[in-house]
């Protein structure tokens, strides 16, 4: 019997590694974000110098985000010739950042609490950050897990910019996609929560160093007053869609 396209898809986006999926000659993205597909919208943003962050809400929101992550780390390779995908991996274009659930599980979530989902994102987030923090300050990643929410804040505070390991590194710019911080946010966590994402505007926006795309599940607003500069807020699936629409009607 043949196997299911559909199947694999599943299975291979449960594996949750997307390095490892980008370079799955198997893994055919056949549906994605139609706005990430249209009109070449995603290497337009892939290519931009902006530096921005953006709340996109996708119904099967892992899905979506897993997919739009291993299609830009693809497009990375195709842009660096001559790397590897070792030289990829290590490089680190793409930082995807979600935390476990009952379908995909890279380790024990805390529960369903905002906190516990804060401090899985958090925990992650400088898991899949470590290529790129400065060497001495990589020993953390032994700790911090166990570290209470206040110090891993702290902690996340202080790391200097993002290491590049050589002069000739080419990554300019990185994408940073974190999967669920809506459902970390709610009026007991909504301080953390700012605390974390100004954290990341700081690494990515303020230091021009990449974007930032938060997919959520459901509506949620308020980005703009939980960051520093409200002006790096932008509405990138509105964005790509009235594009859209304008093309059509022309």
């Amino acid at each position: 019997m043949a196997p299911n396209v559909g199947d694999y898809i599943d299975h291979a986006e449960e594996r949750r590694d997307v390095y490892y999926a980008a370079r799955d000659v198997d893994y055919m993205i056949t549906t994605c974000p139609s706005w990430w597909w249209d009109r070449g919208n995603s290497d337009q943003y892939l290519r931009s110098t902006e530096c921005t962050i953006s709340v996109v809400e996708e119904d099967r929101t892992y899905k979506a985000a897993y997919r739009v992550a291993t299609d830009s780390i693809r497009f990375f390779k195709d842009e660096y010739r001559g790397w590897s995908w070792r030289d990829i991996d290590e490089a680190k274009p793409v930082i995807f950042v979600a935390p476990p659930d009952n379908a995909n599980r890279c380790f024990t979530p805390r529960g369903n609490s905002p906190c516990g989902t804060l401090l899985d994102i958090m925990d992650i987030f400088f898991e899949e950050m470590q290529p790129l923090v400065a060497p001495n300050w990589r020993p953390w990643a032994t700790i911090f897990r166990g570290l209470n929410i206040e110090d891993k804040l702290r902690i996340l505070e202080s790391l200097p910019p993002l290491f590049r390991p050589s002069q000739d590194f080419p990554v300019q710019s990185h994408l940073l996609i974190i999967v669920g911080i809506d459902r970390a946010d709610n009026p007991k966590t909504r301080a953390q929560v700012m605390q974390f994402l100004q954290v990341v505007e700081k690494m990515f926006v303020a230091n021009r160093k990449g974007k930032v795309l938060l997919f959520t599940d459901s509506p949620w607003s308020g980005l703009s007053d939980m960051v520093k500069d409200p002006s790096c807020v932008v509405d990138l699936k509105k964005r790509y869609e009235r594009s859209t629409e304008s093309s059509d009607e022309a």
